[in-house]
């Protein structure tokens, strides 16, 4: 019997089927890794930027959302996911809103760091830089960022602007007492929103309305022009930053939520 060198023998479709079976196989197994490392890539990025700027609130704003879930759509897109142009242009917009909004939350937290007025960072950073800024410098002056504020039943009134008329929770101290941050928040922007868009009171001096009411002649001197230098050196703060993140990251700014208030 003639024995054949293993060479020399053709191999069946059989062994050709299975070989290129392998193959195909293969090619699946190093797709299914990189995808498998480039989604785990995602994830821990999108979990440390979470983490970052939740790790004091335990919780996330609409902007940071709008910015994690946008920058998880680029990286996507980087890696040749389908996304409409129409899709792509709007995360675009929404991402450059919340980035910013990120950047002034983590600067407004390093301001206010200590002070109750802290935990406000989030809803402070969304509002109009410019309402934002008096809201910081007059909050400042009249309460050290919550630290002398009126309580009621235990709990704190959270209004640390001196603001008056009612809160949801009625009065403490002849000042208002509102149920939440947010509540005192979108009540003193609002107010302050109209005196800066409305009246035209954009600088310190012109805010004493806040102070004095209609007039400061029966105030002490010496503690309106403290209140005025309070207000200036913290509210250029707020707006300092605005203005270089602007410029140097060629950010729009916050869109002005004066129709929201």
């Amino acid at each position: 019997m003639i024995i054949l060198n293993d060479d020399s023998v053709p191999p069946s479709n059989k062994s050709l089927k299975n070989a290129e079976f392998a193959q195909v196989f293969n090619k699946l197994l190093m797709i299914s890794f990189v995808l498998f490392i480039s989604t785990a890539f995602f994830a821990l990025n999108y979990s440390s930027v979470n983490a970052e700027f939740t790790k004091k609130d335990k919780k996330i704003s609409v902007a940071q959302k709008r910015y994690l879930r946008c920058q998880m759509r680029e990286n996507l897109t980087k890696s040749n996911k389908k996304i409409t142009l129409k899709e792509d242009e709007e995360c675009k917009k929404e991402a450059i809103y919340g980035k910013e909004v990120l950047m002034r939350t983590k600067h407004l937290h390093s301001i206010l760091k200590g002070h109750p007025m802290d935990k406000m960072a989030e809803e402070l950073a969304e509002i109009d830089p410019k309402v934002a800024a008096f809201v910081i410098g007059i909050g400042k002056q009249e309460s050290n960022w919550g630290k002398r504020s009126p309580w009621k039943n235990g709990k704190d009134c959270y209004n640390y602007w001196g603001y008056k008329t009612t809160g949801s929770r009625g009065k403490a101290l002849g000042h208002a007492c509102f149920g939440s941050r947010k509540e005192a928040v979108d009540t003193v922007a609002k107010r302050i929103s109209h005196f800066v868009y409305d009246t035209g009171r954009n600088t310190p001096e012109k805010m004493l309305v806040w102070k004095c009411g209609r007039s400061c002649a029966t105030h002490n001197p010496t503690g309106v022009a403290r209140w005025v230098s309070t207000v200036r050196i913290y509210s250029k703060k707020v707006l300092n930053f605005s203005t270089s993140t602007n410029k140097k990251n060629k950010l729009v700014a916050v869109k002005s939520q004066r129709n929201n208030l």
